[in-house]
Order: structure tokens, then C-alpha cells, then sequence
């Protein structure tokens, strides 16, 4: 009824009276509704705040509501409903990396900024309209691995679920280990559908950690944190920054096991201190929630009235106007909320620092501040705006849980990141091991250019970049810079890209090259550039290049020995895993299915022109079990291979 009110009141002094639309998208039922209705309920809250308040420039705000029912597929429908039907200028919401994921997708398609709040890594490369006002997950496990570092926990071990949600929790563990002293002792697996992990707590039990991280959230957490108290674990247990819940700590409360929960400072109200530039925000807002929700505020509320506030603050900067919306939100400095101070860039899309977060535990059935952290004190070195934090953000954007890193890019990735980002490190010498090293990398990156491995290419680039950071004159850096972008045309042109193009491409890079003078900025320019290249080389047609033909009649060749997707990528000088993804990508099968499709095809001319056994023929064509032989031979033909003998069909030769 107050918003109609204001409404009116703003047609009668001449307002415009055309509202903004933002878009929420809130698992309001499946599994995560419990933390949808956290969502809903904040966001709805804060924008009848701004609404009541004049809206932006007494244009009022419409949050239109979706349900994702805590489904990918649906989160991708009401993602282009809301941009198609409703016109929203923005999108907030979400709550499992999945269903970030997808709406993600739809997001950056349409150019649409959306804050997705969950576990979802931004890509700064690729996601570039997506923000986040949740916690890095990297930032929640730097402030427990400090806490760890300081009680003198010095070895953990990991228990994962499987899926993208325990890569990222995985690789995260591993790569911050490193830098505070922390060993992993061992890594298990287990599935979410399953209740049954006690075997996997049996082994890690045996390997004697002094705290387990497990990246889960809520049920899932507290089942991990039941069975481990049921077997007698005393050391704590560290889970995801998505638990400060008052839900979540009904779930927790009884359980005696140390459970630490790293959360944004909206959970420990009680500790802030008055001088905290956060505390009156918080306090503010949870006044105003209890009056209408009867409870406090929580992480997924303080993370939801944020990205509101942001969206506004961007909409008043550009005035009332999407266009540059994006931009707007990317140049804002200083904005204190209640997840704590933003400073966003094209390179942060979440804007806060480590010592936003604090540390939670359980005691007596109610939230206790385990831990609180000072300014730059404990992470300076991985968060600074010094070349060492150059370094860190480069490897989150290149080294990102999708590259899969060898053990010989593992080694010199810890190496290299070792060398710049100690505290007391010099800079290495530019000598003659200096420039052996760099035109190392320089050709494997060459190398993986050819075989479009993006894996590859991004861990090579990596590295280069890190050798050319260690030049102390910015002349040598941005020649070095140019100088590796120069690889991308010349393998791009030898690949077959069109000439036009690649002008095209060198001329807008040389544009910003010529410009932009900030290290870090050129370091995203170039690795933006990385990617584009490697998408110009994969729009060439697969089979123009006589690829496919030549693994076909490799295949053909071959078919009855011992053929493996190795054996086949080394022929036509590809990496098995590009290889892969290429015949997925281009033919929607894969190389089992092709080296079957042949075997098959040899084995239907057996059975129609010989009297051989089916056992003979199964062994003549690739296959040493006959029942595995009948199996796929019956998936590719529709019948078994003595039905095939029998039928009164003509073999027509494969082609």
C-alpha cells in the first residue's frame, strides 16, 4: 500500500512514472527453498525500502519473482522470461553453483548484469556481466586456513562431494594450502543421493587430520557433521560460508562437534565493533527485518540487500538509463554494505576483501564469533595491489579448476607462484636462464595453440605472464605482452583464420595496448584476447581440415587391434582430451562410438559373406569377449549378430 501511495504522489509532481524492473530468480521449492525464502524475503524488504524513499529519481522499483525450483532448466526459463517478457534490467538471485551456472549463461548472452549470490566462480574473462555479493569461497577459506595457521593445525584432510561443487572446494583447499603452511593429507569422495560415508570418514580417520574440510551445504553439512561426532571425531569440522543460517544452526545445534562456518559479519552483530563502517547498515536492516519477518537478518539476507543497493547505485550513476549499467557497477568505490566495503572493477566483480569475513562456531545452541580479522594484517599475501596479488588473481582466472593441471604444470605453477609471491622474494634475474625458461613456454604455448588444448594454452600463458611480470621497466613488460599476442595472430593465420579478421583482431588489441598503461588490466586484455583467438581457430570447420577424415581411416586401418583414444590422438597430433571434445562438438558422438561403428560394420560383411563363428568374427574385428561383442553389436545394428545372419537383408558396405 506505501509503494502505491508514493506511486501516486510522483505522477501528481510530474514524475515519470515508469518503473525499473529487476529480476529475482529463488529456489522457492525443491531442495534449496529453505534458502530461497531468506532470499525472497530481503529482497522484497529493501526494494519497498527504496520505494518508500523516492525509488531512483522517482522512478520506482518492480522486483518480478521467478521460482527456479531449485533446477537448472528452470532457472534458464525464468532467466528469459524476465529479460524477454518482462524487460528486467538486471537479475538477482540464485543459490547453487549448478543453477548459477545456467543462468550465467543466459545473463552474459543478453548483456544483462545479474548478481548471482552462490558458490559460482566469475570468470572476469567470460562472465562479464556477472557480480556477486557473496564471499569468494577462496576469501572464506583463506580466513579459516589463517585461524588454522594460528591454533597450530597444520594437516587436513578434504571430504568432497562429487560434482562441480567439490572441484572447486578442492582445488581451492590445494591451492591455498600451499601459501599457509597447511599439508592435505588425503582427499575423499562421496555422493550427496547417499547417506552411507563411513567408510570414506574410516579412512580419513586413519590418516590422523587435525580438521576436516568438507565444501557442503546445508543438510548434506549437518549429515557430515553427525556422523563424524557418531564416530568419535574430535577435531573441527570446516564447511561452506552458505550455512550461517538460523536453519541451519536448528540442524547443528545439538551435535557435539566443533563445526566452523565462515560468514559475513551480519551473524556476529553482537561483536562488531562502533567503529565497523558496516555495523550501522547491519543493524538498521535488522531492526527492519524482525519488525516484519519476526527474525534477524543472515548471511543470504545481507548478500540479497547488497546487490540491490549496488544495482540502484549503478542505475542513479548512469541515470535511471540500463545502457552502461554494467559499466556503472564496475566503477563503484567505497560502497560500504552490509557484506562489507565494495570496490568493484572489471577485474573484481565482487568487491570485497578477506577481512569482510569472520568466523562462526556453535555453542549452546547459538552463533559464536570463532574468529574476526584486521585489515591487509593476515592476507597480504594473496590479496594486495601489488604485482604478488597480480600473480594470485591471474592464477584464479587461468588456473582455474577446469584446467586440470598435470603434475609437471602443477610443480612449476607452485614454483613460479613461490618465487614472486614470498614476502622477502627478489626479483628473479633476467639472464640467460630467464629467456631459456620463457621461450620454453612460448613454444609449448605455440604447440597448444595448434592442437586448439585451451587447457594448455591458458597454463603456458600463465606462466608467461608470470616471467613477464618480473620485468621491473613496464616498456619491457607491454613489449613482452605484445610480443605473446603476436603468437596468437601468426598461429591463428597458419590455422587458416581469415586475414581480414585477424587485422580486425590486432587492431582493436592495439588500441587498448596503446592505451592502457595498469599491468593488470593489460594481463586481462591479453588473456581475453587468448580466448578469442582460440574460438576464431575452433570456428573453422572440423572437417574442412581433413581432421575427421584422417581418424576415420586411421580407425579403419586399424580397427582390429588394440585402439585407444591416445593411440588415435598421437596420429593426428591432438591431445586425447581435445580430441574428445572436438567429435563430441562437432558430431555429437564420441571416438568409442566411431571405432564401434566401424567394428561393426566389418563384422556385418563377416557374418553375411563367411560361415565363421560369431566368436571368430567378434576376435577378427577389435572384440575379445563375444558377449561385449553381442552387446554393442546389437546397440548398433538392432539385433543380435545371429539374428543379423539369419535376416534376409543385404549387407550394404560401411562408407
Amino acid at each position: 500500500m506505501a509503494t502505491q501511495f508514493i506511486i501516486k504522489q510522483k505522477k501528481e509532481q510530474g514524475y515519470r512514472d515508469e518503473t525499473i524492473c529487476i529480476g529475482g530468480i529463488f529456489p522457492l521449492t525443491g531442495y534449496l527453498s529453505w534458502l530461497g525464502i531468506y532470499k525472497k524475503k530481503a529482497s522484497e524488504l529493501k526494494v519497498d525500502l527504496i520505494n518508500n524513499a523516492g525509488g531512483i529519481d522517482g522512478r520506482m522499483l518492480k522486483l518480478v519473482i521467478y521460482d527456479d525450483c531449485s533446477s537448472e532448466e528452470q532457472a534458464t526459463k525464468a532467466a528469459e522470461e524476465l529479460i524477454y517478457k518482462h524487460r528486467a534490467s538486471a537479475l538477482i538471485g540464485t543459490g547453487s553453483l549448478p543453477v548459477s551456472l545456467a543462468v550465467a549463461r543466459i545473463a552474459n548472452r543478453n548483456r544483462i548484469p545479474a548478481f548471482l549470490n552462490s558458490g559460482y566462480t566469475i570468470d572476469p574473462v567470460k562472465d562479464l556481466f556477472i557480480f556477486n555479493t557473496a564471499h569468494k569461497t577462496e576469501f572464506a577459506l583463506a580466513c579459516a586456513f589463517q585461524y588454522f595457521s594460528e591454533i597450530e593445525i597444520s594437516k587436513i584432510s578434504l571430504l568432497m562431494p562429487y560434482g562441480p561443487l567439490g572441484d572447486v572446494g578442492s582445488w581451492l583447499a590445494k591451492h591455498l594450502a600451499n601459501l599457509f603452511n597447511i599439508r592435505i593429507v588425503g582427499e575423499e569422495r562421496f555422493d550427496l543421493s547417499s547417506f552411507d560415508i563411513r567408510s570414506q570418514l574410516e579412512r580419513i580417520k586413519e590418516l590422523r587430520p587435525q580438521a576436516v574440510f568438507s565444501f557442503v551445504t546445508g543438510r548434506p553439512a549437518a549429515w557430515v557433521a553427525g556422523n563424524m561426532a557418531n564416530m568419535g571425531f574430535k577435531i573441527p569440522l570446516l564447511i561452506s560460508h552458505g550455512n550461517a543460517t538460523p536453519s541451519f544452526l536448528k540442524m547443528i545445534s545439538s551435535i557435539p562437534l566443533k563445526v566452523i562456518v565462515p560468514s559475513g559479519k551480519s551473524m556476529a552483530l553482537d561483536s562488531m565493533t562502533l567503529d565497523d563502517p558496516s555495523i550501522r547498515k547491519i543493524m538498521d536492516f535488522n531492526a527492519l527485518h524482525m519488525a516484519r519477518f519476526n527474525e534477524p537478518v543472515n548471511y543470504y539476507s545481507a548478500e540479497q540487500a547488497d546487490a540491490i543497493d549496488l544495482i540502484v547505485t549503478a542505475f542513479r550513476l548512469t541515470g535511471g538509463r540500463p545502457d552502461g549499467l554494467k559499466d556503472a557497477i564496475e566503477s563503484i568505490k567505497n560502497f560500504v554494505g552490509m557484506q562489507g566495503i565494495y570496490n568493484l572493477s572489471n577485474i573484481d566483480h565482487y568487491g570485497t576483501r578477506p577481512e569482510s569475513m569472520v568466523l562462526l562456531s556453535v555453542r549452546d545452541g547459538r552463533w559464536y564469533l570463532e574468529r574476526s580479522f584486521l585489515p591487509l594484517t593476515s592476507f597480504s599475501h594473496i590479496y594486495d595491489d601489488t604485482s604478488k596479488g597480480l600473480v594470485h588473481r591471474l592464477a584464479g582466472i587461468l588456473l582455474a579448476p577446469s584446467a586440470s593441471l598435470d603434475k609437471k604444470y602443477e610443480k612449476d605453477h607452485i614454483l613460479l607462484k613461490t618465487s614472486i609471491m614470498e614476502e622477502d622474494a627478489k626479483a628473479t634475474r633476467i639472464d640467460y636462464d630467464f629467456f631459456r625458461d620463457y621461450y620454453s613456454y612460448k613454444k609449448e604455448l605455440i604447440k597448444a595453440l595448434y592442437e586448439e588444448d585451451e587447457i594448455k594454452a591458458r597454463q603456458n600463458l600463465y606462466c608467461l605472464l608470470l616471467y613477464s611480470l618480473n620485468m621491473d621497466e613496464d616498456e619491457s613488460f607491454r613489449g613482452m605482452i605484445l610480443e605473446i599476442f603476436c603468437i596468437f595472430c601468426d598461429t591463428a593465420i597458419e590455422k587458416g583464420v581469415d586475414i581480414e579478421k585477424i587485422a580486425e583482431f590486432r587492431k582493436v588489441f592495439m588500441e587498448k595496448w596503446q592505451t592502457i598503461r595498469e599491468r593488470d588490466r593489460l594481463c586481462l586484455v591479453l588473456i581475453r584476447a587468448l580466448y578469442y583467438t582460440i574460438e576464431m581457430i575452433t570456428r573453422i570447420e572440423f572437417a574442412d581440415s581433413g581432421l575427421f577424415k584422417k581418424v576415420m581411416s586411421y580407425i579403419k586401418n586399424h580397427y582390429n587391434e588394440n585402439l585407444n583414444v591416445e593411440r588415435v590422438a598421437r596420429h593426428v597430433c591432438l591431445s586425447p582430451s581435445y580430441l574428445i571434445h572436438r567429435l563430441k562438438k562437432q558430431f555429437g558422438m564420441n571416438l568409442t562410438e566411431c571405432i564401434a561403428m566401424v567394428r561393426i560394420e566389418n563384422a556385418k560383411a563377416l557374418l553375411k559373406s563367411t560361415n565363421t563363428s560369431i566368436g571368430e568374427i567378434a576376435h577378427e574385428v577389435g572384440y575379445q569377449d563375444q558377449c561385449y561383442f553381442t552387446k554393442v553389436f546389437k546397440k548398433y545394428a538392432g539385433c543380435t549378430p545371429k539374428e543379423y545372419r539369419k535376416s534376409p537383408v543385404r549387407h550394404i558396405p560401411f562408407r
